[in-house]
């Protein structure tokens, strides 16, 4: 008799097992950007980046290719934030989803947010030139020097490493620009300079 109950509540166990785990492979396969958003919400970047790459395959989409890059930006994941950046300012629309991210202002804070990282993930990868260009891309056909932009945010990084070569390509980049009348702009204009070396 106990072998007999045993036996069924085994099974019983197996059954929810298995449903359980083809309710979780539906809901990541079918779902993934309902995966991602709770991912996300907890704070696990670098799983949500998997989960929006799943969905980016799946629709091709400029949007979900943004939101892998933002979530490897997010997780600190070094490979897959060059991987998406790179592909996402790569895409023929790069720069009408900026204007959508900044909500259609002219302020291109966005652009300069994902060519920041970008450029910061490809210096961190060994590659101090090629950061450099990568935040004049960004920095490409833009008036004064916005706060934030790409050429302050690869600063951090390079000031922190101390690396006195590719700090110096910087300010070479940077002492062309003429920063606007704005007294937040001159600000940052100086204080990315001095951390900089100059």
């Amino acid at each position: 008799m106990n072998k007999v109950i045993f036996k069924t509540a085994m099974k019983t166990l197996f059954a929810v097992v298995i449903a359980l785990i083809v309710a979780a492979a539906i809901l990541c396969f079918g779902f993934p950007q309902k995966v991602a958003d709770i991912c996300e919400k907890t704070g696990n970047y670098s799983v949500a980046t998997v989960f929006a790459s799943l969905r980016y395959t799946y629709t091709g989409d400029t949007g979900d290719l943004a939101r892998c890059a933002e979530d490897s930006i997010l997780s600190g994941d070094i490979p897959n934030t060059l991987r998406y950046c790179g592909k996402l300012v790569g895409t023929e629309d790069f720069g009408e989803l900026c204007a959508d991210k900044d909500g259609g202002s002219a302020s291109g804070f966005y652009r300069q947010y994902i060519y920041g990282n970008y450029s910061s993930a490809t210096y961190r990868s060994g590659n101090g030139q090629d950061a450099v260009k990568l935040a004049g891309e960004a920095m490409s056909g833009v008036a004064g020097f916005p706060v934030p932009n790409a050429y302050g945010t690869l600063a951090v990084i390079v000031g922190e490493a101390e690396d006195a070569e590719t700090a110096r390509l910087l300010l070479e980049k940077i002492a062309v620009i003429v920063p606007s009348n704005n007294e937040k702009e001159i600000k940052y204009y100086n204080a990315v300079k001095k951390v900089l070396g100059d």
